[in-house]
């Protein structure tokens, strides 16, 4: 439990670019230099490398990623082994997170450690694939749901409306711990089971106050375990036996 609970925080700090290090470190490395290193020294394709750095680009212009969390991830990629083809799949993948504007910076976070380790490139590619497609299923049904950032939308109906940050964690801890459940073999089809793992992250975020506990109550009753079932079984190679 406390190792989760740890685990929560410092995601939370991650993408709240908590620390006075983290905001020099950002400082320090320019633009210019990530661009540099992902057009130059990474030898992708041409197509491919303008893709992700155009992707990344207006992802720090608009404050959604740090050139030192861009920088740490093309650097950890680009010296890990294995054929150069599977990483810049990879480095699509997340090239393609950043074009749906989803929370990436956790996503960054958990390549990195596979990278360090050592995972095999094919395995990790799965895993993010899978989960930038958890990621998206989970924005969409929150927005289904009534659940949006603060100017995002005009409508007349009832709606709940969260700042970026709020919005992006929200999206960012249902997706994690679903993908959690799925990867220790949880059955996507328990409904039950699927929406009690979800609650459980959000209650845990309330607990630390990082989100309100009045904005957690009011998105448990808008989501509900059928609705993430169905969405879960709809991301490719989720296993549904």
């Amino acid at each position: 439990m406390r190792r989760i609970i740890i685990g929560i925080v410092v995601s939370v700090l991650l993408i709240l670019a908590g620390t006075a290090t983290a905001a020099t470190a950002a400082a320090e490395i320019p633009v210019s230099e990530v661009k540099r290193f992902l057009m130059i020294e990474m030898e992708f394709s041409p197509a491919g490398a303008m893709r992700m750095w155009t992707a990344i680009h207006l992802a720090i212009t608009e404050h959604r990623l740090q050139t030192v969390e861009a920088l740490s991830f093309l650097t950890w990629l680009d010296r890990a082994s294995g054929p150069r083809a599977i990483k810049e799949e990879i480095g699509l993948v997340i090239a393609a997170t950043l074009e749906d504007k989803l929370p990436v910076v956790q996503l960054l976070s958990r390549t990195n450690e596979w990278l360090a380790r050592g995972i095999h490139l094919h395995l990790i590619l799965q895993a993010i694939t899978q989960q930038k497609e958890i990621l998206s299923g989970v924005r969409d049904l929150l927005e289904e749901r009534g659940i949006f950032i603060i100017g995002a939308r005009e409508e007349e109906r009832e709606i709940i409306l969260l700042s970026r940050r709020q919005f992006d964690l929200v999206v960012m801890h249902i997706a994690d711990a679903l993908q959690i459940y799925l990867a220790a073999r949880g059955d996507p089809r328990h409904v039950d089971a699927l929406y009690n793992t979800a609650a459980k992250r959000l209650i845990r975020l309330s607990a630390i106050e990082i989100i309100p506990t009045l904005i957690v109550d009011l998105i448990l009753r808008r989501i509900d375990g059928e609705a993430l079932s169905e969405m879960v079984l709809a991301v490719p190679r989720i296993n549904r036996d």
